[in-house]
């Protein structure tokens, strides 16, 4: 029955569009039962039944070096910190009433809201065909794009690489840049004469 649940969910899960990884979360439970008889059968017949912790500690083993080489692998990644650093220079150079691009975490940090369709960078991943997007608050990454060039924000940060950043020409559309715990900050919008 697990095992039928769980196909089930990843199958449906599998058909929504766009499909987000931590959607699969809902598997887990259903996966996880499956496991736990799974390390039991195995238990049992690699070693006597009433005896099955060499086969339970060879798999704390696996998992304590697992999660040794993720705490390695991600040892520079975002902390908090940076979040707050970041959003203290954004502050620096945004008044509460200016309009911010920023990542969420910024957004609340600074305790500035975000602009409608800015809720949430997922959102920016839908096909601007798609109907009722404005009702949703949903912003295409071809609009925003847009809305960058014309000058909508006054503040942007973000954390792309610095490819993606030149890409994207941000650096065309403000006077002033930081870069802050490996992310980028602009401000101060050029006049359109001065962009051309």
């Amino acid at each position: 029955m697990c095992a039928w649940l769980a196909l089930v969910s990843a199958a449906y899960l599998s058909l929504i569009r766009p499909t987000f990884k931590q959607y699969y979360v809902l598997t887990v439970p259903f996966l996880g039962i499956l496991a736990v008889a799974g390390l039991f059968v195995a238990a049992s017949r690699l070693h006597r039944p009433d005896r099955p912790w060499t086969a339970v500690a060879v798999l704390a083993l696996l998992l304590c070096f697992g999660l040794t080489n993720k705490l390695i692998l991600e040892r520079d990644d975002f902390v908090w910190a940076d979040f707050e650093q970041i959003a203290r220079q954004v502050n620096r150079v945004t008044t509460p009433s200016q309009t911010l691009f920023a990542d969420e975490a910024i957004y609340f940090l600074t305790r500035h809201p975000p602009p409608s369709g800015m809720e949430m960078r997922d959102s920016h991943k839908f096909s601007p065909s798609l109907s009722h997007l404005q009702m949703l608050h949903i912003l295409p990454q071809a609009e925003l794009d847009r809305q960058v060039r014309a000058g909508a924000f006054c503040t942007l940060e973000t954390c792309f690489e610095k490819d993606e950043i030149d890409r994207l020409g941000y650096a065309k559309v403000y006077n002033h840049v930081a870069t802050v715990a490996s992310c980028t900050i602009f401000w101060d919008r050029k006049t359109p004469t001065a962009s051309k």
